[in-house]
């Protein structure tokens, strides 16, 4: 088998040369001097023959495109040339004039021409045929991409293979990507495993008043029971780098694991019934619950050895995207858990209402938008359809729509055998649902659907006067504390929490604009929504309020 080295010679030779090599013309900081020298020795041992100079933060190649480079600019621009001559890589200089060029323009063009002919020479036309790639501005995950390129580019040196989708071995027998993709990440795991910088001792001369201290020269430190597994003595396996591979496998593609994981999590959602009530599922749910638990594991565990491994520079450029996979994985895992009552409730691991910049991409964002209260309009494989809700104010004409929205939930409460026999005290909210007495003026609120009418909230900024007609003990700590009410309804096919949060939020500043120190509710043991709905605001408590029933409690807020 011809080396790489031959094989370019081989191209060299023949009249139709390809090339083939890589583009630094992303947007960002560019690459540096010892990142580009590196570039050329991999380009060299991989058969790649060209590099491309367009980096978009060289002013001088794009937004200052007319300026020449200074003497000193000139001389690194030389030695990135020699180096890349030193390892058989064609230089290419690109400009990038099309901000604000004007070709009609005769001292434009002379002036891009003068740049060019600073820059080396521009007989490019005739070998204008080959392929390079334009990789991103984070330097070393870029060496799967161009490694498994470069194995293309050798299975079919004159470029006249198809294009070839990952995962259909049978398409080239020239080329395979899975095995080119294994190769890669074989060369990889031992770039991971090479230190980037020498080790250095740093050594204090002995005293009397203080011991000989070291640093990097007594061995690699191994954890005790119990301590930090991060800290872990275990080296990088290929099988980490698979599943690195499999986790960041293309855009807008997942790899076979990460496809796995997701639909293990939306089986699992699915069904999660199963883990909460015996059925012929249950013990289907436990077995690929602990089969998803344990993939979640492993993205862990190749986080930990990745984190030690001896190549820093690589783990500087990959931190960022590892650390968000096993955010949004270890999340995922939490909440599958909790599912199957072995953790703490997670309904709340997000939050209810995320902004739109607070959503991950990628797979980590897959999974943030499966888990519940955070993206529910946005799940994974069966987005529902979005529901738009219209908060406005109450009007006269909204009167029996409120009626009826309150008979509707009294319907659902459950009925009490001795509510004949004996009498139980009325509740201001009941009688400000029912229009016996008017909601404060600013203080009435509508949430509207597609289909109408489908909430309310009412509020009394003084709620005295109503207790005093109830015959209520008007004097009471609680109405001295907390004189205002607040009272709301929503219908069950309201799903979403975050307009009634909206509707709370707006009424409660509402009554603080009016002067009030606090604000309470009244609801029944029963009312698990709206409960829910008041505990998950996180500023409203059990307090004592006299004249009620014994089957409702007070809530309380200070304002």
């Amino acid at each position: 088998m011809a080396t790489s080295v031959e094989v370019q010679d081989k191209r060299r030779t023949g009249t139709k040369r390809f090339i083939s090599g890589v583009i630094e013309g992303f947007y960002g900081r560019p690459w540096t001097m010892e990142q580009r020298t590196e570039l050329f020795k991999r380009e060299q041992k991989w058969g790649l023959n060209t590099y491309l100079y367009a980096p978009k933060d060289d002013y001088k190649h794009r937004m200052y495109w007319r300026d020449l480079y200074s003497p000193e600019e000139a001389e690194q621009l030389v030695a990135l040339i020699t180096a890349a001559k030193q390892h058989n890589v064609d230089f290419i200089y690109a400009i990038s004039p099309g901000l604000d060029i004007t070709f009609s323009n005769r001292k434009e063009v002379a002036a891009l021409k003068r740049k060019l002919d600073q820059d080396r020479p521009t007989e490019l036309i005739p070998k204008l045929r080959g392929v390079l790639t334009n990789p991103n501005c984070e330097f070393h995950p870029n060496f799967v991409a161009i490694h498994t390129f470069a194995t293309w580019c050798k299975a079919c040196p004159d470029g006249s293979a198809r294009d070839v989708e990952m995962g259909d071995e049978e398409q080239d027998p020239c080329y395979s990507p899975h095995k080119a993709l294994i190769l890669a990440l074989t060369d990889w795991l031992q770039v991971f495993l090479s230190t980037d910088q020498p080790t250095v001792c740093f050594r204090k001369e002995p005293s009397d008043d203080e011991p000989m201290q070291t640093d990097l020269g007594e061995g690699s430190y191994v954890p005790g029971p119990g301590e930090n597994p991060l800290y872990t003595a275990e080296p990088l396996t290929l099988d980490d780098l698979k599943l690195l591979s499999d986790l960041f496998y293309l855009p807008y593609e997942h790899g076979f694991i990460a496809r796995t994981m997701l639909q293990e999590l939306d089986w699992l959602k699915s069904h999660s019934h199963a883990a909460a009530v015996k059925t012929d599922k249950t013990p289907e749910w436990y077995s690929r619950a602990q089969r998803f638990d344990d993939m979640c594991e492993a993205v862990a565990q190749m986080f930990n050895r990745l984190s030690n491994a001896p190549n820093r520079s690589i783990l500087y450029d990959l931190y960022n995207y590892i650390c968000d996979i096993k955010s949004g994985v270890t999340l995922a895992q939490v909440y599958v858990k909790s599912l199957g009552g072995l953790g703490k409730p997670s309904a709340q691991l997000m939050g209810a209402d995320p902004e739109p910049w607070g959503f991950r991409g990628g797979l980590s964002g897959e999974f943030q938008r499966m888990l519940p209260g955070h993206g529910k309009r946005d799940l994974f494989k069966h987005p529902p359809k979005t529901a738009v809700y219209c908060i406005r104010p109450y009007c006269p004409e909204d009167q029996m729509e409120v009626q009826r929205i309150f008979m509707e939930m009294q319907r659902q409460r459950p009925s009490k055998a001795d509510a004949m026999i004996q009498p139980q005290p009325p509740l201001i909210s009941d009688m400000l649902s029912r229009g016996d007495i008017s909601p404060s003026p600013q203080c009435a609120l509508i949430l509207e659907d597609e289909m109408g009418v489908c909430g309310y909230m009412l509020a009394l900024t003084d709620a005295k006067a109503a207790a005093a007609n109830i015959q209520r003990d008007t004097g009471h700590p609680g109405l001295e504390d907390f004189p205002s009410l607040v009272t709301g309804q929503v219908l069950p096919r309201v799903s979403d929490p975050s307009p009634v949060k909206h509707m709370i939020g707006q009424m409660l500043s509402t009554i603080k604009s009016s002067g009030s120190r606090g604000v309470f509710c009244e609801l029944g043991h029963c009312e698990r929504r709206m409960l829910d709905f008041y505990a998950k605001l996180g500023s409203f408590n059990p307090i004592k309020m006299a004249g009620l029933p014994h089957d409702v409690i007070a809530l309380g807020s200070s304002l």
